[in-house]
C-alpha cells in the first residue's frame, strides 16, 4: 500500500480549489502498474481551517467538499465529485487491477473556531472555578485560550473582573506566568479609574492566593449587552516580547463583583462546542453540544498525559475531545462509518490517534462496518504513535478481545518501533547502529510483544514524521525499503519517497529533505521481487566469518506454495564490502543445500550452497544484496 499524501500537499488556496484528488486519479495507472494495491488517502472531511486544513482539524463528518462551510466548499484535497471520481478510477478494472482506497478516520476529536459555534458551557465554568478538582482530586485544566468569558450586566456600574490562576509553576520566575487579558470594552487594570482604560493588558499571577483585577465601566446604554473577556497564557522570557505558552497554565475569571457583591451568576464560560452546520438535505443534520465532549458533566474531567504513551481517553490533545464513552456519540460515529462504506465506497480505513479513545469504541466501529466486496471486514490499520512495543501489542489484543453482535474485529497497527530502528540504521553509520537490532525490531518479531505479521503495517516515513526533521530518514532510503519490502509485514510506501517530493519541517522551514529520483526505480523493483519470490515468514540467519558482524543483517524469507523465497543481506558499513558464511537452514524452510543462488541486485554474483547448507554472501558498503535460486522459472535479471 502507499500513503498517498504528505503534510501540506499543493492546493490552489487562492481560488479555494483543492487539486489532490484529481492528481491522485491521474497517477493511479502508474501506481497500479508498479504493483501497488491500495492507497491511503487523507481525511476526506471538511476541516475547521477550510481550504488549508489537512483534515485532522475535522469539523463536519458529512461534508466531503460539498457544502459551503469554513470559508470554502471544497476541502484542501478537492470536491466531493472529485473524490468520487478518484474512487471510480481506482475501482475500474477495465484497464487493469482494482486499486483499494483507504480513508483516514478521525474519531478522537473535533475542531471549531467558528464564532457561531460558541455556546454557554456550565460544566467548564464550574470546572475552572473549582480548579479542575473533583472529589478532592486535581485534574487537567481546560485550555485557557479556548474559553470566552461572557458577562451579562443587568445594570450600569463599575464591574470588577477577578482573574486567578492554577496549575502554574510558582517556583519559576514570574515571567513564566503571564497572561493576556482582552476585553471587548475598555478596562482599567486594578480597581482604580485613574489610568486610561485599555482593551488589552499583560499581567502575572504572583502566588496561588493572588489575583489580578480589571474594572469595566458599563454605561446605562450597554446593560444586558455582553462583556466578553479572552485570556491567553503567555510568557516573557526576554523581558521584551510576550510569547504563547502552554495553555494548561490555567487562568480564569474567578468572580465578577459590583460594589463588593458577587454577580457570578451572570458570568458564563463559552466554548466552541455548540457545533452546527448548514442544511445537509438528505444527509444527517447533526448538532453537537458541550456534553458530547470532555468534560461532559460535573463528574467528568480532563486527564493529564500518561507515562510511556499510555491510553488517554480524556486528554485534550487536539480540539474538542469527543466523549466516546457517550452512547449517542458512539452511535453517530458508527453511523458515519457505515455511510462512508455504503454511500462513498471506501475499501478500508486508517484510524487516527487511537490512544485517544477506548479500544471498545474501535471494536464497535469496526464491527458495525458492512462487509467489503469480498464479504470480509474492511481493512483497518491503526495509528498508536509510540516506540513502546508493549503499548501497541496490548492495544491490538484489547480490541481483538471484544465481540459485538457475534462479530470479531480484525485490526492491524503501524510498526512505529521498526520505523525508529530503520531511521537509526539509515541515518547512522557502521559504528552507531548494530544491524543485530533489526532481528528484533519489528512488532512481528521482537521476542516478547509479538503480533502476527498480518496484523502489522511497516513504513519508513509518514505525514507526521515527515513534517518534523528530527524524525526524518535523511539518507540511504534504499536500505529501509529493502527491509520493509522484503519482510512479511504489509509495507506502506511514502508518496514523497516514491515521487521525490521535497519535504519541509512544518515549524522550521529551513530544514528540508528529498529522496533521490532513483528510489522510485528501486521500490518498483522490490515490489516486483516481493510479488514474484516472497511469501510467508522471515527468519534471520546465523552467519560467521564476517569482518564486521555488527554491520550485517542476513535473513531468509519463505516463498509460499509456488515460490522458493529469497535471502536479504544488508550492510551498513560505510566503506567496506562485507562477506559472511551464512547457514541457509531454517526450520520449516525448503532445503537449499547444493543449490546455486543468484544475486538479483548484482546479477553477475552467482554463488553455490554447500551440501551442508552454507553459502558465502556479500553486500556492498551501505548496500543490499538479494539472493534467489537460479533454477526459478521466472527469474529476474
Amino acid at each position: 500500500m502507499m500513503q498517498a499524501f504528505y503534510w501540506d500537499p499543493p492546493v490552489d488556496a487562492a481560488h479555494l480549489n483543492g487539486i489532490w484528488w484529481n492528481k491522485l486519479a491521474g497517477e493511479i495507472p502508474e501506481l497500479e502498474a508498479a504493483g501497488i494495491k491500495a492507497l491511503w488517502i487523507p481525511s476526506p472531511c471538511k476541516g475547521n481551517w477550510g481550504i488549508y486544513d489537512m483534515g485532522y482539524g475535522i469539523y463536519d463528518h458529512y461534508d466531503l467538499g460539498n457544502f459551503n462551510q469554513c470559508g470554502t466548499v471544497e476541502t484542501r484535497f478537492g470536491s466531493m465529485a472529485e473524490l468520487m471520481n478518484l474512487l471510480n478510477v481506482a475501482h475500474d478494472t477495465s484497464k487493469g487491477q482494482r486499486m483499494d482506497i483507504y480513508a483516514d478516520i478521525v474519531m478522537n476529536h473535533m475542531y471549531s473556531t467558528q464564532k457561531k459555534d460558541l455556546e454557554r458551557n456550565p460544566v467548564v465554568k464550574k470546572y475552572m472555578q473549582d480548579h479542575a478538582v473533583i472529589s478532592e482530586k486535581a485534574h487537567a485544566p481546560y485550555p485557557t485560550n479556548e474559553i470566552v468569558w461572557q458577562f451579562i450586566p443587568s445594570r450600569p456600574g463599575n464591574y470588577i473582573f477577578h482573574i486567578r490562576g492554577f496549575h502554574l509553576n510558582f517556583d519559576a520566575p514570574a515571567s513564566e506566568r503571564f497572561f493576556q487579558f482582552e476585553c471587548n470594552l475598555p478596562a482599567h487594570a486594578g480597581n482604580s479609574s485613574e489610568e486610561t482604560p485599555q482593551k488589552k493588558y499583560y499581567r502575572t499571577i504572583q502566588s496561588p492566593e493572588s489575583e489580578q483585577e480589571f474594572q469595566v465601566h458599563v454605561p446605562a446604554d450597554k446593560t444586558n449587552q455582553p462583556v466578553e473577556i479572552r485570556l491567553t497564557a503567555q510568557k516573557n522570557s526576554d523581558g521584551k516580547n510576550f510569547q504563547w505558552t502552554d495553555q494548561t497554565n490555567a487562568y480564569y475569571v474567578s468572580d465578577v463583583t459590583l460594589a463588593g457583591k458577587s454577580v457570578n451568576d451572570s458570568l458564563f464560560a463559552l466554548t466552541h462546542t455548540g457545533i452546527h452546520y448548514v442544511d445537509h438535505g438528505n444527509l444527517p443534520n447533526l448538532k453537537w453540544h458541550y456534553f458530547d465532549f470532555h468534560p461532559s458533566d460535573a463528574t467528568d474531567s480532563l486527564g493529564f498525559p500518561g507515562s510511556r504513551d499510555t491510553l488517554m481517553t480524556n486528554v485534550k490533545w487536539f480540539g474538542n475531545d469527543l466523549n466516546t464513552l457517550n452512547s449517542e456519540v458512539q452511535n453517530r460515529l458508527m453511523d458515519w462509518g457505515k455511510w462512508l462504506a455504503d454511500s462513498i465506497g471506501f475499501d478500508g480505513y486508517r484510524l487516527d490517534f487511537v490512544q485517544g479513545y477506548q479500544p471498545e469504541m474501535v471494536a464497535k466501529w469496526v464491527t458495525n462496518l458492512p462487509p467489503d466486496r469480498t464479504g470480509q471486514q474492511p481493512f483497518i490499520v491503526s495509528e498508536y504513535f509510540t516506540n513502546y512495543a508493549d503499548r501497541i501489542y496490548d492495544w491490538v489484543k484489547r480490541v481483538d478481545d471484544y465481540r459485538f453482535q457475534g462479530k470479531h474485529p480484525n485490526v492491524t497497527a503501524f510498526d512505529f518501533p521498526l520505523k525508529k530502528a530503520l531511521t537509526d540504521m539509515c541515518n547512522g553509520d557502521g559504528t552507531s547502529f548494530s544491524m543485530e537490532r533489526l532481528a528484533t525490531a519489528s512488532m512481528s518479531d521482537n521476542g516478547k510483544y509479538e503480533l502476527p505479521a498480518s496484523s502489522v503495517v511497516s513504513f519508513a516515513e509518514n505525514h507526521d514524521t515527515g513534517k518534523e526533521h528530527d524524525k526524518w530518514i535523511v539518507k540511504d532510503w534504499r536500505m529501509a525499503y529493502a527491509y520493509i519490502l522484503f519482510a512479511p509485514e504489509r509495507p506502506c510506501i511514502f508518496y514523497p519517497h516514491y515521487y521525490g517530493v521535497k519535504q519541509h519541517d512544518f515549524n522550521h522551514k529551513e530544514f528540508s529533505v528529498q529522496a533521490p529520483d532513483t528510489l522510485q526505480t528501486f521500490i518498483d523493483r522490490m515490489i516486483k521481487i516481493r510479488a514474484d519470490y516472497l511469501g510467508g515468514s522471515m527468519m534471520p540467519l546465523h552467519f560467521s566469518q564476517c569482518a564486521a558482524a555488527d554491520n550485517l543483517f542476513v535473513a531468509r524469507r519463505e516463498g509460499g506454495a509456488k515460490d522458493s523465497g529469497a535471502i536479504l543481506v544488508l550492510n551498513n558499513n560505510d566503506s567496506q564490502e562485507l562477506s559472511c558464511m551464512a547457514d541457509t537452514k531454517a526450520e520449516g524452510y525448503s532445503d537449499w543445500a547444493g543449490k546455486k543462488l543468484m544475486n538479483l541486485l548484482h546479477p553477475d554474483a552467482d554463488v553455490n550452497v554447500s551440501k551442508h547448507g552454507f553459502v558465502e554472501l556479500k553486500a556492498p558498503p551501505r548496500g543490499i544484496s538479494l539472493y534467489v535460486l537460479v533454477d526459478r522459472p521466472h527469474m529476474q535479471k
